[in-house]
Order: C-alpha cells, then sequence, then structure tokens
C-alpha cells in the first residue's frame, strides 16, 4: 500500500504550486510589458521616420525646382542662343560653299558666368541613410543627384574659368566665334565651350528629374510606413510637388530619357520590419 501524503508534503507541493504559478505570470507579465514596450518604441521610431521621410522629400524637391529655375533664367537661354546661332553659321557657310564666296557671319558670342546651384545633397543623404529605411530605388536615386549636382557645380567653376580667359585675351571676333562653336582657329580647335554647355544642360536635366523622382520615391515610402500608424499620429502626408507649370515652359526633361530610372506604379503595401516580427513573437509568447 502506498505511503499516504503527510501533510506537510501536501503543504509543500501546494507552496510549489503557487510558486511556480506565481513565477509563470511573471514570465508572462514581463513579456507583456516587454512587448508593449517594444511597440510603443517602434511606434516612436516611425513617426520620427515619418517626420524625417517628409523633410527629405521636400528637400529633394527643393534641389529639383532650383535647377528648374537655373535652367529657366540661364542654361536654357544659353543653350538655345547657342543652338540658334550655330545653326545659322552652319547655313551661313553652306551658303557661301555654294556660291564659292567668303562666309559673311556676324556675331558676338554671348558668354555668361553662373552660380552654382546650392544643394545641400550631401547633408541629404546622411540625413536619410541614419534615419530612414530605405528601398535601393531611393538609395540609386540619391547617389544619382549627389553626383549630377557636384558634376553641374564643376562644369560651371570650368566654364567661368574659361570665360575668365577668353576676355583677358582679347580675342577677336573671329576667334571668339571659334571658341563659341568649337571651330577650327589656326591649326588648333577648342571645343571645350561647347562640349560644356552641352553637358551643363543634361546636368541640370538630371538635376531636375532626379530631384523629383526621389521626391515621388519618398512620398511612396511615406504612404507605406502611415499605414501601420494611427491617423491622429501620422501627421501630415508628403506634399508630392506639381511640376506642370516648368512642363508648360518647356523646363521639364523627356521622361523617355529617363525610362530605367522611373519605376512602375505598384499598390502601397506596408514596409515589413524586424521589429514587427519581434513584437509578433512577443505576444505569441504572452498570450
Amino acid at each position: 500500500m502506498a505511503d499516504p501524503i503527510s501533510p506537510w508534503d501536501s503543504a509543500t507541493f501546494e507552496l510549489a504550486k503557487i510558486a511556480v504559478t506565481a513565477l509563470a505570470g511573471a514570465v508572462v507579465g514581463a513579456l507583456t510589458a516587454q512587448g508593449i514596450a517594444a511597440r510603443n518604441k517602434l511606434r516612436d521610431d516611425q513617426l520620427k521616420e515619418l517626420r524625417i521621410i517628409s523633410t527629405s522629400a521636400a528637400i529633394a524637391y527643393g534641389i529639383a525646382e532650383a535647377f528648374i529655375i537655373i535652367k529657366g533664367q540661364h542654361v536654357k537661354p544659353l543653350f538655345d542662343t547657342w543652338k540658334r546661332e550655330h545653326d545659322r553659321w552652319e547655313l551661313a557657310t553652306q551658303t557661301a560653299g555654294t556660291a564659292g564666296t567668303k562666309v559673311v557671319f556676324e556675331l558676338t558670342p554671348e558668354f555668361r558666368t553662373l552660380t552654382p546651384v546650392k544643394a545641400a545633397v550631401d547633408k541629404l543623404r546622411e540625413q536619410m541613410f541614419a534615419n530612414i529605411a530605405l528601398a535601393p530605388s531611393a538609395i540609386r536615386l540619391v547617389n544619382a543627384l549627389d553626383r549630377s549636382t557636384d558634376q553641374h557645380t564643376f562644369i560651371i567653376s570650368e566654364m567661368n574659368k574659361a570665360i575668365a580667359g577668353y576676355k583677358s585675351q582679347q580675342m577677336s571676333e573671329a576667334q571668339l566665334v571659334a571658341v563659341y562653336f568649337g571651330l577650327l582657329a589656326g591649326t588648333r580647335t577648342d571645343a571645350s565651350y561647347p562640349n560644356m554647355l552641352r553637358g551643363l544642360y543634361e546636368d541640370t536635366d538630371n538635376g531636375i528629374m532626379f530631384g523629383k523622382l526621389l521626391g515621388d520615391d519618398l512620398a511612396e515610402h511615406w504612404k507605406c510606413l502611415a499605414m501601420g500608424q494611427p491617423q491622429h499620429l501620422r501627421g501630415k502626408p508628403v506634399a508630392v510637388m506639381e511640376f506642370s507649370r516648368a512642363e508648360r515652359e518647356g523646363l521639364m526633361p523627356d521622361p523617355a530619357n529617363f525610362a530605367g530610372w522611373i519605376a512602375p506604379s505598384l499598390p502601397v503595401q506596408p514596409v515589413p520590419t524586424l521589429s514587427d516580427r519581434i513584437i509578433r513573437a512577443l505576444n505569441a509568447l504572452s498570450s
């Protein structure tokens, strides 16, 4: 016959049960508190990220607008004048060749010094990389915008130096026309000015389009991240910049030249994060 359980053993067993139950409750309580704390931290981090995304998008659009301004005020008029005068020079050359006469062509080249666009893309990159879980498209765009801005600044610096050199040399009209169009002058051809002008036009368009596309990309990222937050905590959505006026004035680049950079429109989906998976695991343990 089995030995009867003594009152002492019974009490010990009950105490053990109580201790185990209390320990289990404490563990569940700790896990629940940890899950709540993690959720609150994630929410705070995402709300901060939403604000930084909005700021970064505004900066990107502002850079695009700055390039639009310099294109409208300086780059496009300079390039259009150069192209129109170059076409006129070619026509005069062809006419003289057909008639067997000397080329008659008068021109006062328009050499204009410029001020580089103030675009703190390096600080924008630092802000984005440090505070936003960036998609690959945004990384490509901010890097491309950085390169285009640096090249734009470099070309303006080189053009200003070249123009100062032309003026200091007191060139004749024929010599100025030669450097303006990149023609043979004596035994030397200097095509640096027209090449720089073409490069300036291209990098201006790059600055416009990469700034616009980066702003649009960040606006979409804001939508994805905001889907996981209560409406009253999201703040104002990114104000997507309209470029209709620039389009009417012929200042927007041809989108066909940036086909590889323009992503197809996809349904907005929440961005899954490691923190989400950790919180789900903690909730499962505490349930």
